[in-house]
């Protein structure tokens, strides 16, 4: 009975990967510094480039907010599923990002005329500083990724989930029911106030996971091409964190206006 070790192809292949040279070139913290300065770069040129076509117009189209919303979402998953893609799609990411944020700040310059860049540019500031303090605490080792943090991530993300999907249901119903807008009545009341504030700092934590995703992948040696996952990764959860801010900020000026 012939022996694996002794079959010509595995001997073959034994004798000639003794020549072989690997030119693997590993991940590292500037390459994914770089690259996440290019994506947040390109999304922000991105939304200032068409939020001064919306202002030029004067027009808004609620069908194209969809459809870039649609598109991100699909790129995301296809990443998420498969993180080597970034490599190809983390720009075209950005891109429509850049056009979903430069369509919220349309809507928000339509519900607050004057305002509506005020609000946008302070949410552009705050979600600076945050992200600017949290790399700072991270590289510091000031905040530290371990179970309890992963956990309260976890747990808390799955939570938003639920209440969002069941409150959702609720507002629909109410809304066929007797014309109730609960999403109005629920975000400009003091209890929207701490939730926007609990969802703010939800997503400055997953900022500080995304850095965490990112040294691990460094440390792991991992292929470089992997960090444009990692420059993803750091990038969607900066645009989370906007967002957020931005809807603490509306809720904020909404509470205000109506004093």
């Amino acid at each position: 009975m012939m022996k694996l070790g002794n079959n010509f192809a595995f001997n073959k292949l034994k004798n000639e990967s003794i020549n072989i040279e690997f030119n693997y070139e590993c991940a590292t913290t500037q390459g994914v510094c770089f690259k996440t300065g290019i994506l947040l770069g390109i999304t922000f040129l991105t939304s200032l480039f068409m939020l001064a076509i919306i202002l030029k117009t004067g027009s808004f189209s609620l069908f194209l907010y969809l459809i870039v919303g649609i598109v991100a979402t699909v790129l995301q998953i296809i990443i998420n599923i498969n993180p080597l893609k970034a490599k190809s799609l983390a720009i075209p990411y950005a891109i429509s990002e850049g056009l979903v944020i430069s369509c919220l700040c349309g809507l928000v310059e339509l519900a607050f005329p004057g305002n509506g860049l005020v609000i946008s540019g302070l949410a552009l500031l705050i979600t600076l500083s945050i992200f600017l303090a949290a790399v700072f605490l991270y590289s510091k080792r000031i905040i530290t990724v371990g179970f309890r943090f992963r956990s309260f991530l976890l747990i808390a993300g799955l939570g938003v989930i639920v209440f969002s999907v069941f409150f959702s249901l609720l507002a629909v119903a109410l809304f066929f029911i007797n014309g109730m807008n609960l999403y109005s009545v629920f975000y400009f009341s003091g209890l929207g106030v701490v939730v926007s504030l609990f969802m703010c700092l939800l997503a400055s934590m997953y900022v500080i996971y995304s850095l965490s995703v990112a040294d691990n992948l460094i440390s792991l040696g991992v292929e470089k091409t992997m960090e444009w996952y990692a420059a993803y990764a750091i990038t969607l959860n900066v645009i989370y964190l906007y967002i957020e801010i931005l809807r603490l900020l509306i809720i904020l000026f909404g509470r205000r206006n109506n004093n």
